[in-house]
């Protein structure tokens, strides 16, 4: 795509001087003094200055100048059209409208301009013209005045429609109803790079990239990675060749969380990568750094005008200037500037950064201190004269009542405690006493690759198919496009809190998804966003402020459509419509011309519209209805093009189920809830709804909830009930005309018709089939597993010769299951289940995620939640491997032996659980299940022979369990050999040693205060910290440790509690979760202040993660929002 220059400020010039808009070399960007943007031989001739003379032509004109001796009689203009079409080809509308306004600057009061103002307005707006197309422009609109540059932009609009790149807004069409092709983002990014490098070599300029890391260094105070895009922009404009649309884009694609700040480091490798290619096809781009420094040591030896002068008169000069600078600098201070205060210096000389937390007077912005504000050299002696490294935290939420008892433990600073902070030291290891450690960010970058889970336990309008064949759900705030025969995901994460619903326009691009108003942050509140699946760029955002609680329904109305109207009168004869073949209301042509709704929906346009001169009209009504969750679900209706609220009203009824428009009769709406069932009707043109009829029973049971309800092409409403009872009111009408009486063992929670039988789902976990005739007879079922729950919601997919052969079938355990359709006999027969689901989730509060080393089941992630699910997972495939539920135990820790047979699980309740998968035939032996804690269980840790177990949650003890021989048998149980206790808060993690000390195994815990304490397993007691020099360590859960005070001292650990951290298996890169739901991505070992880092958002809270075993992708867990997510390292 072609660039598009930013709008740049002018200045005033004198009237007939000339402004000269050439760059001068910058440090960033150097360029060959060889190449000029416009040479003066190609200049252009005033036809004022030789109106006589004529010129000899270029070479590459005499071709062109005999091809057009038999045309000189038409039209000039016409001429000149012909010769801009080619040339403005790689030209964009945009950049066609800064040209005029440039020529508008340059104009005087008769719209006149110089030939040489011409050149400079082509010039800033990197419009490329021949000097033949400039010297026919010179002699057809230039007078006596000037150059009309009125007419001059109308000729080069009029060449440029003939391109073909006009812009949807100039065509009057609308762009947000047809599909464009979904590129990858590794196909954007090549685009990124071939554009760099063909601009390198254009331009024979290159990147200073050293001086740009410098740069946005100092722009990124807080050693985040990132920096606000305005910044980037300012320093990319001055310090490199890029300009324009490259620009704009690039730092677009760079602001990864589309929050308004950019990844610098992500930028910087774009620009190394084009230059490394750049050089690599052109070697003499690679003198170019060498060139510059050259011709910049030639500067300096030069001798300036000051060296010139004599030594009395140079003192002289000298004298004045400082005490101008004298003056200037008194000034300031008189004015109460407040000047930015020195950094300390330490006795050694060594300049100390500012301090973070001031007791006296905190910063406003943060919200607790800095736990690690200290010296920049953290490493300090101890009274017994070891080297360790403070780091000073705060305890916050519930930690706050916890008190730390003065004098007990010489770890702790009493004198801070009170504030209340306390200092923790951590012993530096001896491999990392003289270790060199880089505070840049890693070369690598986190990106979201896959989410398991679905939302189905909860909501109902979560599974829609989109034009393009992806199925489209959600989970927590990320909406999910599914690409089932690629097997891959695209993600919408705009939303600001869980996503309640969706609904896809009827053309199958458009989508409108819901979500939850926010009980903490105000400025999120209930609204609904409409948004392209396609870009996943968001169109409106509306209802917010409007709708209470959530937004929980959302329905497209099926838009009747006019494409064209001819010239003359609106009469009936005279309007034309044109007939869809994909019209669900009528079957061939001439029923629709003839029909009575064609007749009264004419009326209506004609009435609205009383031109007599229309060459073409294309009208689309696009109407969303939306239902929000306030005490008397108020419904309102959504001008979707206009993004305007068209009508509203309350449907009163304390539970909203279900709601959908009659695709034969577009203007009903019927609704469904709690002892609810309503007909609604539509008036567009009005801009009114009213309730239109009330369901009549007769004689027939009606139920409390109406649950679901479905239409056909016909017209009939199919509606399912908490009796298990199915009724079908024919032809949009009030009145049931057919019905299965107790269909299901409980609710019916989704109903469709297919293939002239009708598809039922309940909560029993029952799919049913049943003919779609007068006695409506069953003739198949299917049984979903009772690890699945029951069937929420059922998705036809098309298949490659249009017929429809698979289903997918939403569970009420968050699951989605392929099932795929009998074509030759009724669907269900003979039909089983998908072996391998789709996705596979959870439905309670998710904490605990595991990596499993060398699974016997081809798994590396483990996860288990407080719903009594636990999962397996194959990250590298992105599939579900086994599933276990055990309801009743609310899981909030798992730890797992190499091969994966051995899992030990931590409970709400204080239980530990031990379970023994048997290879044989998968089956699950329980072989330790016992309350060992008054409080719930945190952490769990097996040890590295796996004979050892340690256990940490609330009751701030670490329990120790081994497997121990039972006397006068040939076998070992697990038993309890001892507890530790000592520690003052909640216990978050446990990490094992992988040497001993002394010939004993070593564990260290952190808590909640933060703390670390180093216990001996064999004895149960406490070591002290200045033994631990040399102990390594199997796992770096435990958030204390020199390793990583880095991390401490990051923004992101001081605006949320670091809630966990993991490090790679190739230990080069730590990973790091906070409460507030943001992902870090630092270098390991992270020593010291400032280092750099890479951070996206992921969850609201994210509360746990790990590594993958081959080190290529992290993931996490939100907590409540049931969300896996898989971040692969690009």
């Amino acid at each position: 795509m072609p660039e598009t220059p930013t709008s740049r400020s002018r200045g005033q010039r004198a009237p007939g001087s000339a402004v000269s808009r050439q760059k001068s070399p910058r440090p960033g960007v150097q360029r060959s003094s060889s190449v000029n943007s416009l040479e003066k031989n190609e200049r252009p001739r005033s036809k004022q200055r030789h109106r006589n003379v004529k010129t000899k032509p270029d070479v590459g004109e005499l071709s062109e100048a005999e091809d057009n001796k038999e045309s000189d009689s038409s039209d000039p203009e016409e001429k000149l059209c012909t010769c801009l079409e080619a040339l403005l080809t790689e030209c964009s509308r945009q950049r066609l409208r800064a040209l005029r306004m440039s020529l508008r600057h340059y104009s005087n009061v008769d719209n006149r301009v110089s030939f040489k103002d011409i050149q400079t307005s082509l010039q800033e707006n990197q419009v490329r013209l021949s000097q033949r197309a400039l010297t026919m422009i010179s002699e057809i609109f230039e007078d006596g005045q000037g150059i009309d540059y009125e007419k001059l932009y109308a000729c080069l609009t009029k060449a440029h429609l003939r391109t073909g790149r006009d812009s949807i807004k100039a065509r009057n069409k609308r762009n947000d109803l047809n599909a464009k092709q979904a590129l990858t983002l590794e196909q954007i990014d090549q685009d990124f790079l071939r554009r760099l490098e063909e601009l390198l070599v254009k331009d024979q300029a290159y990147f200073d990239v050293p001086l740009l890391r410098n740069e946005f260094s100092k722009w990124d105070q807080h050693r985040v990675g990132q920096m606000a895009k305005e910044g980037a922009q300012l320093i990319c404009s001055e310090r490199t060749s890029l300009y324009g649309a490259l620009l704009t884009n690039l730092i677009n694609r760079c602001d990864e969380n589309k929050d308004g700040k950019i990844s610098w480091p992500l930028l910087l490798n774009f620009l190394e990568k084009a230059q490394a290619k750049a050089w690599e096809k052109h070697p003499e781009l690679a003198t170019l750094p060498e060139k510059v420094k050259e011709a910049a040591a030639l500067r300096i030896a030069t001798p300036g005008p000051i060296d010139e002068l004599s030594s009395s008169t140079r003192s002289k000069v000298m004298t004045k200037l400082l005490k101008k600078t004298s003056f200037r600098r008194n000034s300031s201070t008189d004015n109460n500037t407040p000047e930015r205060q020195k950094p300390k210096e330490d006795p050694a000389g060594d300049t100390l950064p500012e301090t973070g937390v001031k007791v006296d007077n905190p910063a406003p912005d943060v919200k607790r201190a800095n736990p690690l504000a200290k010296d920049k050299n953290t490493r300090t002696k101890d009274p017994d004269g070891k080297q360790t490294s403070e780091m000073k935290s705060e305890p916050r939420g519930q930690d706050k009542k916890e008190s730390i008892p003065e004098g007990k433990d010489d770890v702790l600073d009493s004198k801070v405690s009170r504030i209340p902070s306390h200092e923790v030291k951590a012993v530096v290891p001896n491999e990392y006493k003289s270790a060199q450690v880089t505070s840049d960010p890693p070369s690598e970058r986190l990106q979201l690759e896959w989410i398991y889970g679905y939302r189905g336990h909860d909501t109902k309008f979560n599974l829609c198919l989109l034009a393009s064949g992806e199925i489209i759900y959600f989970i927590g705030t990320a909406i999910i496009l599914y690409n089932h025969l690629d097997h891959v995901q695209r993600h919408y994460r705009e939303h600001t809190e869980c996503v309640r619903c969706i609904s896809v326009h009827p053309a199958g691009m458009l989508v409108a998804s819901g979500q939850y108003a926010s009980r903490d942050e105000k400025g999120h509140q209930a609204h609904f966003r409409l948004w392209r699946s396609d870009t996943l760029q968001t169109l409106h955002v509306l209802g917010a402020g409007l709708m209470v609680k959530c937004v929980m329904a959302l329905c497209f109305m099926p838009g009747e459509k006019i494409t064209h109207l001819k010239c003359g009168r609106l009469t009936s004869a005279s309007i034309k419509t044109k007939w869809r073949p994909d019209d669900p209301t009528v079957t061939n042509q001439s029923e629709w011309q003839t029909s009575e709704r064609q007749k009264t929906f004419l009326a209506s346009i004609k009435r609205r519209f009383t031109s007599n001169c229309c060459d073409e009209l294309k009208i689309e009504i696009d109407i969303l209805a939306c239902a929000d969750n306030s005490q008397e679900k108020k419904l309102t209706l959504w001008d979707v093009k206009e993004g305007s609220l068209v009508a509203e009203t309350f449907i009163s009824t304390e539970l909203l189920c279900d709601m959908g428009f009659n695709p034969k009769y577009p203007e009903l709406l019927v609704t469904c809830g709690k002892e609810h069932l309503s007909w609604w009707k539509v008036y567009v043109e009005a801009r009114r709804v009213q309730p239109s009829a009330q369901p009549n029973y007769e004689g027939f049971l009606k139920a409390r909830y109406i649950n679901c309800l479905s239409h056909n092409q016909k017209g009939d409403v199919i509606t399912g009930d908490s009796n298990g009872t199915i009724y079908i009111w024919g032809n949009g009408g009030n009145s049931i005309t057919n019905f299965v009486k107790h269909g299901h063992d409980g609710s019916v929670l989704s109903v469709l018709q297919y293939r002239g039988h009708l598809l039922t789902a309940g909560r029993d976990g029952a799919f049913h089939c049943w003919s779609w005739r007068k006695n409506m007879d069953k003739e198949g079922t299917l049984q979903l597993p009772k690890s699945e729950g029951g069937a929420r919601c059922l998705l036809l997919l098309p298949s490659d010769d249009g017929a429809t052969s698979t289903l997918v079938l939403g569970t009420t355990m968050n699951s989605l299951i392929y099932v795929n359709l009998n074509q030759s006999a009724p669907p269900l027969e003979g039909v089983t289940l998908d072996d391998v689901p789709i996705t596979q989730g959870h439905t309670g509060d998710l904490r605990a995620v595991q990596k499993i080393e060398q699974s016997f089941l081809g798994a590396d992630i483990i996860t288990a939640s407080t719903d009594g699910v636990i999962c397996k997972l194959n990250s590298e495939t992105r599939e579900p491997v086994w599933k276990l539920c055990m309801k009743g135990y609310p899981f909030l820790c798992v730890d797992i032996n190499k091969e994966g047979d051995l899992l030990v699980l931590g409970t709400k309740d204080g239980h530990l659980v031990i379970l023994q998968v048997m290879r044989t035939d998968i089956s699950v032996l329980e072989i330790y299940n016992k309350k060992i804690s008054t409080g719930a269980i945190t952490t769990a840790k097996l040890s590295q022979d796996q004979k050892k177990i340690a256990t940490g949650g609330t009751d701030k003890t670490v329990h120790i369990y081994s497997l121990q021989s039972v006397e006068g048998k040939d076998e070992e149980v697990w038993a309890l050999s001892g507890k530790c206790q000592g520690h003052h808060g909640n216990i978050h993690a446990i990490d094992w040693s992988s040497n001993t000390l002394q010939g004993d195994l070593i564990i260290r815990s952190s808590s909640s205060i933060p703390e670390q304490k180093f216990w001996n397993v064999n004895t149960c007691t406490e070591v002290p910290g200045e033994f631990m020099t040399d102990v390594t360590w199997a796992t770096t859960n435990c958030v204390l440790d020199h390793t990583l005070i880095g991390l401490w001292k990051s923004k992101q650990a001081s605006e949320g509690h670091m809630t966990c951290v993991d490090v790679s298996p190739a230990r080069h890169l730590a990973a790091m979760a906070t409460s507030d739901g943001s992902l870090s991505l630092f270098r390991y070992p992270s020593c010291s202040e400032g280092a750099f880092s890479h951070t996206y958002k992921a969850h609201h809270h994210t509360h746990n993660l790990c590594f993958t075993p081959n080190g290529r992708s992290v993931l996490t867990v939100g907590g409540s929002d049931d969300c896996i997510m898989q971040w692969k390292l690009v």
